[in-house]
């Protein structure tokens, strides 16, 4: 997954983006306006640049307050074997959950780690999945099903491409050949079918089909640029193509239906979403002209009545996500200027709740729609925090590994609807940061200062499930 530039370039919230901690080396921004998927994901290393970063000593907690520190971060326990990228990779990775077994993690998590191109399953009942790695070959993009039960990644390599599906407990894996390499997967809703996203020619991003029953894997269409969301019955894809167009996609027969054409929204979105009852669709179109408002508009439209609810208005980048819940909606506008606004709407009342955080870049509702996980710009790093009731908690930055932000942050909108920081039970949240050596994977409880090593690693999420010992 890189930037891409052809009469379209990177936004300003991205170029705002690779300003966190000097994490990226690369990547010029330009003035246009959108961020396209475009081709495999590069091979990635250690974060660059991050071990020039000077540590700052934590600040003192107060009463009720989470420790708010710079990069390299600290540990409560920090036990678990890391590497410099001049001694080379291990040969696998080693995970251990520093002074706590892995059976009292909140779920199960899959943890990719590209200098060891290997994925790993670790979590509650199963103690640790073996590595699995395939040497030479590129394993990438880990993807839960619905239920947890299952884990779908991408292997690129000498024989070619294929998606790869194993059961969360381990044991064989099986594999399906696919005509490119897969750079993002969302699976259906009832966990049968996988959605892949990738590049079958320069300059187009292509979706195919994984039919899990049958075995194979359907090509259907390609666009400049694609982003797409399950509707909640699996039955359709709402998709949003090369920036100008919101389609409905059968899946089953390929036909497509023009939802709503775009012409033009002069502000940046991803993905169009659904609503969790599957009755409406959020998404950004151009404000009426004839109306006071000016840019663009964050609208729901109901499905069947064509009805249409005016959510927020402004020009910039927008995100959006509704709660798990289906009662509300977080959305933010971020400028060009960098500044980022944000709130919480009431889908029954229309109130409008703000959050304080102007330098948020990414965020995710928690499964039990409480609590949002802020990611934003801090004094040194990427801040972190979570949301609660008027109240934001921060914990201690992060250096986020050049994998999380390059290949998932800059894509957090399509990201946020297949994959979690959160544990399911909403306890706790995970995150991959360099730790002042190399690429590792933290697990931080919301009631603990510190967050726990678990281990090397490129990126890792939680499965949406718990899983039963």
């Amino acid at each position: 997954m890189i930037l891409r530039r052809a009469g379209i370039s990177p936004s300003g919230p991205v170029c705002i983006a690779l300003l966190v901690a000097g994490v990226l080396s690369a990547s010029s921004c330009s003035t246009s306006d959108e961020v396209v998927f475009e081709g495999a994901p590069p091979p990635s290393s250690t974060t660059p640049a991050a071990s020039n970063t000077t540590a700052s000593p934590a600040s003192t907690r107060e009463a009720g307050a989470a420790t708010t520190v710079t990069a390299p971060i600290t540990t409560r326990a920090a036990t678990a074997t890391t590497e410099s990228a001049e001694t080379g990779p291990p040969t696998a990775p080693t995970l251990a959950l520093s002074e706590r077994r892995i059976e009292v993690l909140p779920g199960q998590i899959v943890v990719n780690d590209l200098r060891t191109r290997s994925v790993t399953i670790l979590g509650p009942g199963v103690g640790q999945v073996e590595p699995f790695a395939s040497p030479g070959d590129d394993l990438q993009q880990p993807t839960w099903s619905p239920d947890g039960t299952l884990v779908a990644w991408s292997r690129a390599g000498s024989e070619g491409f294929a998606v790869v599906v194993t059961s969360s407990r381990g044991g064989q894996a099986a594999q399906y050949t696919t005509a490119f390499a897969v750079f993002y997967m969302q699976w259906r809703p009832d966990g049968r079918a996988i959605a892949l996203l990738g590049s079958p020619e320069p300059g187009e991003v292509g979706l195919a089909i994984l039919d899990l029953d049958s075995g194979t894997v359907t090509p259907l269409n390609s666009s400049s640029s694609y982003y797409l969301h399950w509707a909640p019955g699996g039955e359709e894809l709402i998709t949003h193509i090369g920036g100008t167009r919101i389609e409905q996609l059968d899946p089953s027969t390929g036909n497509t239906s023009l939802f709503e054409a775009l012409d033009p929204v002069n502000s940046v979105f991803q993905a169009a979403a659904w609503t969790p009852d599957g009755t409406s669709i959020l998404y950004v179109r151009p404000a009426d002209p004839d109306s006071a408002r000016a840019g663009d508009e964050l609208v729901r439209r109901d499905i069947s009545s064509g009805e249409i609810e005016v959510l927020a208005e402004g020009a910039g980048f927008f995100n959006f996500a509704v709660s798990p819940d289906g009662r509300a909606v977080a959305l933010s506008i971020r400028t060009l200027e960098g500044v980022t606004s944000m709130e919480i709407v009431d889908f029954a009342s229309g109130r409008s709740e703000e959050i304080d955080a102007p330098l948020t870049l990414a965020w995710q509702w928690s499964p039990d729609s409480r609590k949002i996980l802020l990611l934003g710009v801090g004094n040194q790093a990427m801040s972190v925090g979570v949301y609660e009731s008027g109240t934001i908690t921060r914990y201690q930055e992060i250096i986020p590994t050049s994998t999380f932000l390059q290949n998932y942050l800059f894509f957090w909108s399509q990201y946020d609807l297949s994959h979690s920081l959160w544990a399911p039970d909403s306890s706790a949240f995970v995150f991959p940061a360099f730790d002042g050596v190399a690429d590792a994977v933290f697990l931080q409880y919301l009631d603990e200062e510190l967050p726990i090593l678990l281990g090397p690693g490129s990126m890792a999420v939680f499965s949406p499930a718990v899983a039963n010992p």
